[in-house]
């Protein structure tokens, strides 16, 4: 142990997972001064253990290990006391990232006023899907002035918001998803005071309509990703809104009912630009986006009403970037498949509607001729007469599409087919690496400005830092 220098020995233990950095700590007191390294406890994910740690524990932790030069703490799932955060920020100056999504937030003791010294190295804080409250949390988020990336909770009043917001100019990210309590005015607020905003989602916001959307899209300039999914979007507000002066790049308008033709048409064509788009559609949609859109990359499409299926061809046909394609809820037979598939040869992720009268087994065939490229790949309503058909079209697949590790089956009495194409892919090609599930649901990637493609680049070390992840 003696023979090597400290810093080759950090840089192993930089391998290993808090629970077993900590057991080598034990072995001797060379090895103990150097698990206590502070370049080891840069970052913190104590998400793993959220059901087993108590709040002693994270309090220990934060303040024998991770505290003074720790940066960026996880502690989704987690019991978050007063006396943890307390803690935390006071131990804690350089603390840039923080997450406590789903949290159970509980008041242990009374609550020490921050200054703005202890928070203002926070740039990301995501409270988004937490519960109960904790004295502290609003003296946070009124004193972290540069806050770059915020997800807040249903807990947060609006009035809150509209103080929070005034000293917060560098927000360039803000998640409201679920938080019935924002409204039109809290859109309008945000206009107003977040200039350089490039991401907004009001997703399941359902008290917003869209009434200060034009104000929104004339003041933000630098918005790229909007997120209404759910909300109650009027057609009225969405023709009123100047899009042709709009940067946005990245959309979802999906299960705004009150949102029709006339809205969709006011937007869809004007925004030649996307990359990343998820709506329902009608024909008179189809026939004004007709052209597609050249740098669309993630696609969810839902149809209003009964669409034609030719329509829907041709668009996809013009989409020759996409690499993950939800149109699981359009039958589309196996002729159209065939005729955009080879157009899409970065496709990664498709989820489809298939049974016997579309021709399954000719789309799983015709995918392993065009899309070698797929990883991922979700059948939805399966049904067949013919197992022996079905695996033999996913035997062609498992052999041409090298990069496949996950197959979704979504139907009735899928579990024979899918035990079947287990022992397949496992006993007679070798894939081991092939996950074959039953009735789950086909995840769409986030849009790229998102908090949670923002917190995985923190936790990945691409965006704050290398991460110490718990095993």
């Amino acid at each position: 142990m003696q023979i090597l220098p400290d810093d080759i020995w950090l840089e192993v233990f930089s391998f290993l997972s808090l629970k077993d950095l900590l057991g080598a700590g034990l072995v001797c007191r060379t090895w103990h001064r150097l698990s206590r390294d502070c370049s080891l406890w840069y970052n913190l994910d104590l998400e793993p253990f959220a059901r087993s740690l108590r709040s002693d524990v994270i309090t220990r932790l934060i303040n024998t290990v991770f505290a003074p030069s720790g940066r960026h703490l996880n502690l989704r799932k987690n019991l978050v006391t007063t006396e943890i955060l307390q803690n935390l920020f006071e131990s804690c100056r350089g603390l840039e990232s923080l997450s406590l999504n789903e949290c159970r937030l509980h008041s242990s003791e009374r609550w020490c006023e921050f200054e703005f010294h202890q928070v203002e190295a926070l740039t990301f804080l995501d409270l988004r899907n937490s519960t109960g409250y904790a004295a502290g949390v609003e003296n946070i988020l009124q004193k972290a002035d540069q806050l770059q990336f915020l997800g807040l909770n249903n807990c947060i009043s609006s009035s809150l918001l509209m103080d929070v917001l005034h000293q917060k100019s560098n927000l360039r990210i803000l998640d409201c998803a679920q938080c019935d309590w924002v409204t039109d005015d809290s859109i309008e607020a945000v206009a107003k005071y977040c200039i350089f905003l490039e991401s907004l989602s009001l997703e399941k916001c359902r008290n917003v309509q869209g009434r200060t959307l034009p104000v929104l899209i004339e003041q933000c300039t630098r918005l790229r990703t909007l997120i209404m999914e759910g909300t109650q979007l009027k057609d009225e507000f969405v023709e009123k809104t100047n899009w042709d002066i709009s940067g946005i790049i990245e959309l979802n308008v999906l299960n705004c009912y009150p949102l029709s033709f006339y809205g969709l048409s006011a937007v869809l064509p004007k925004l030649k630009r996307l990359h990343y788009l998820k709506c329902a559609v009608t024909d008179e949609i189809l026939h004004l986006v007709a052209v597609g859109f050249s740098l669309l990359e993630v696609f969810v499409l839902h149809r209003r009403y009964p669409v034609t299926v030719q329509l829907v061809s041709d668009l996809l046909f013009h989409c020759p970037r996409i690499t993950c394609l939800d149109i699981s809820s359009i039958p589309l037979a196996f002729a159209f498949f065939e005729s955009f598939l080879p157009v899409l040869p970065r496709l990664r992720g498709l989820s489809f509607a298939g049974n016997e009268l579309l021709g399954t087994e000719k789309i799983i065939r015709s995918l392993g001729k065009s899309s070698i490229e797929l990883e991922v790949l979700c059948v939805n309503y399966f049904n067949s007469a013919s197992n022996f058909e079905i695996e033999r079209s996913f035997a062609f697949l498992f052999q041409k599409c090298k990069k496949l590790r996950e197959v979704i089956l979504n139907g009735l009495f899928v579990n024979s087919i899918v035990a079947s194409l287990l022992s397949l892919a496992c006993n007679v090609y070798a894939r081991q690496d092939i996950t074959i599930s039953e009735n789950k649901p086909f995840i769409v990637p986030r849009p790229r400005q998102s908090l949670d493609n923002m917190w995985g680049d923190c936790r990945k070390g691409l965006f704050f830092g290398e991460s110490k992840r718990l095993a």
